[in-house]
This record gives structure tokens, C-alpha cells and sequence, in this order.
């Protein structure tokens, strides 16, 4: 199986074990009042954009290489999984109507987000040929080691490292391309 294949079988994974089960808020910035849901999309290695616009994938998750090392006929694939959800706050009925609480809580609903996206990684533990490996490191998503703020968009990121184990012979055939 090559890293592309590897890939594409976690995002499939994704799809069928965590966000084809789950809704989460679609962005709606013209009126945070206005409250829709989606099946969050999974997309590898990029973002898909609508002109300027990145922020209409959400909620999503980014499937990304991060490093692929192979020796002796193992190998090891570190994803990082970026997280994109959407929250300007808590909705709420106050006896007239329904009532936003802006209160930039969606940190929640991501960390909650990664959290399933994790628990269904450990509770399978392979996917396609690869067995997942510890430690699963998850957080806010940080640029240059700050947390950008873009309230009421969430961004997270988790580090799934994973096992896998090389045919011999396709360890000959990558050597003899090399040489």
C-alpha cells in the first residue's frame, strides 16, 4: 500500500465510522441566529476553497502527512488530522424565543469533535494495513506557537502516528528505484 492509499483508507475510515454518525454547525455569518447542520466533510491534504472563501468546508477534517519513515520493513505514517467547526454560541429558549448566548463556547464542540474522531481510532485500531501507534497528541490548532484567534471558527489538529509493515519486496523495488 503506498502513503496516498494509506490516505485515502484513513479518510474513508473517517467517513464511515465518525462524521457520517454526527451534525455539527455549518457557518452561517450573515446571522449566527440561523443554525444549520452538517456531516463534517473529510478532505486529504488540502482544504478545498470556494474562491477566497476557505471557511465554507466547514465543519472538516484535513487528512495531512506529516512524516512517512520506513526501515527494515516497517514503517511508520504520522497523520496530522486538522479540525475546523464552527460556534458563535449557545442556543438557548428563553420563553419568548430562541435566544444566542455568544459566548465563543465552540471550543467544546471541537475538542468534543476530536474526541470521537479519536475514541473510533482506538477502539478499531487498524485501518487499512496500519495499526494505530500512541501517542495520539491533539490540541488548538497554533501558528507560530499561538493560538490564532478566529472566533467563531475552531481549529484543532491531531498527531496520529501509525504502524505498518512493508513487503519485502516492495522494499526491493523502492531500494532498486533508489539506486
Amino acid at each position: 500500500m503506498t502513503t496516498e492509499a494509506r490516505i485515502d483508507a484513513v479518510c474513508e475510515f473517517l467517513r464511515e465510522n465518525v462524521c457520517g454518525n454526527i451534525k455539527l454547525k455549518k457557518p452561517d455569518d450573515d446571522d449566527p441566529k440561523h443554525v444549520e447542520t452538517a456531516m463534517p466533510e473529510v478532505y486529504p491534504v488540502y482544504l478545498p476553497t470556494k474562491g477566497d472563501d476557505w471557511l465554507t468546508s466547514t465543519p472538516c477534517i484535513v487528512v495531512m502527512p506529516v512524516k512517512d519513515s520506513r526501515s527494515r520493513g516497517n514503517g511508520t505514517l504520522t497523520l496530522r488530522l486538522g479540525f475546523m467547526t464552527w460556534s458563535p454560541g449557545t442556543r438557548a429558549f428563553d420563553g419568548e424565543g430562541m435566544k444566542l448566548d455568544l459566548n465563543y463556547d465552540g471550543w467544546r464542540a471541537l475538542f468534543a469533535f476530536m474526541e470521537q474522531v479519536e475514541t473510533a481510532l482506538t477502539a478499531y485500531a487498524t485501518v487499512g494495513d496500519m495499526e494505530v501507534e500512541y501517542p495520539i497528541e491533539k490540541g488548538l490548532f497554533t501558528d507560530d506557537e499561538r493560538v490564532p484567534d478566529l472566533r467563531p471558527y475552531f481549529l484543532g489538529q491531531m498527531d496520529v502516528p501509525f504502524r505498518y509493515v512493508v513487503p519485502q519486496r516492495m522494499s526491493e523495488h523502492i531500494t532498486r528505484l533508489l539506486d
